[in-house]
């Protein structure tokens, strides 16, 4: 044996009687098993809900329902008798929250008690419920125009009804106020010359594009609206003045004195012939609206629809007499 093979041999004899291990043994197959198996557990899991959690991120969702919150406006303050058909309505409204009808009645009843914050959005519900139904639509672009809205909101709206029903008259009318009132005054002559067209008789229609042409400095075009007013509708103060002012234009002082004189002596007319908002107005629980439907029983004979406004009228006005004596003449009727 040589010198260098002892060496290494006294070396390592003295490690081990020292106690020093040799070299650290390198790890058997079955640890990297086992340690594998351990991250393996870990990872797996982990991935998993990465995974998962992409899925529900990325998957399609189905479009959620619109939330529609039903309009409830503070009773307090109204007859009971009011408060009860507004009740009355709202609850048709919660027992079949996706029907059309429900909420534009409901809109019909607020609106009719000039509650057109709340009649405002239930319209809009009844209208995106039924699109094709030109009464929601055009409902909804009066009671903007109600509220003063935003020009093109409410011209918008308008123009929607009209696609729906372009051969109501009020429809072309009211928009055709609406632009005059925002001084856009070629499309309002337009509007009114649609209503005029559509009914030659319309003396509030006439009335309207008479004053558009004066705007629009053509007196002639306004005069001859204006007479046709006049003859509609001779008591209509608004008519006469516009008279006035046209036959100014024209030159004619003799007949705008006249014109000016007779306007101060005759009240302005503002009614619209307009059966849709005429049946919602004539929804309302008030004296005046209630007095004209009982009268109106009254002279039809029909007492049994008579008795049911006035014993509203009665609860409400309380004080009235004439109220209570009608009422007994009505129950007289039905007996006798």
């Amino acid at each position: 044996m040589g010198r260098r093979s002892r060496e290494i041999r006294e070396r390592r004899e003295s490690r081990a009687a020292a106690g020093v291990s040799q070299a650290p043994p390198v790890p058997s197959s079955g640890t990297k098993r086992s340690r594998y198996s351990l991250w393996k557990w870990l990872l797996v899991p982990a991935l998993g809900a990465i995974v998962a959690g992409a899925f529900f991120v990325l998957r399609p969702t189905a479009e959620p329902l619109p939330r529609r919150e039903v309009p409830e406006p503070d009773l307090a303050w109204v007859p009971a008798p009011v408060a009860a058909a507004l009740s009355d309505a709202r609850n048709r409204v919660l027992a079949d929250i996706d029907s059309a009808d429900a909420w534009g009645e409901y809109g019909r009843w607020l609106d009719a008690h000039h509650l057109y914050e709340h009649a405002e959005p239930a319209y809009r519900v009844a209208y995106e419920l039924a699109p094709d139904n030109f009464q929601w639509a055009y409902l909804l672009a009066v009671i903007k125009d109600f509220r003063g809205a935003d020009i093109d909101e409410i011209v918008g709206s308008f123009e929607t009804a009209m696609r729906l029903n372009d051969i109501y008259p009020p429809a072309p009318y009211r928009y055709g106020e609406a632009l005059m009132r925002q001084g856009r005054l070629d499309e309002a002559r337009d509007a009114f010359r649609k209503a005029v067209g559509l009914d030659p008789d319309f003396a509030m229609a006439h009335r309207g594009l008479g004053h558009a042409l004066i705007a629009l400095n053509d007196a002639d075009g306004a005069v001859r609206h204006l007479e046709r007013a006049a003859q509609l509708e001779p008591q209509d103060g608004i008519v006469h003045s516009g008279l006035a002012r046209a036959y100014q234009m024209q030159g004619k002082r003799d007949k705008a004195l006249e014109a000016a004189d007779r306007a101060s002596t005759l009240p302005p007319i503002y009614g619209v012939p307009d059966p849709i908002r005429y049946y919602t107005e004539n929804l309302a629980i008030t004296g005046q609206v209630g007095k004209r439907r009982y009268r109106d029983y009254m002279r039809q004979g029909d007492y049994s629809k008579a008795i049911a406004e006035l014993e509203q009228l009665v609860e409400i006005f309380s004080e009235d007499e004439v109220y209570r004596a009608d009422l007994a003449r009505c129950y007289g009727c039905l007996l006798y």
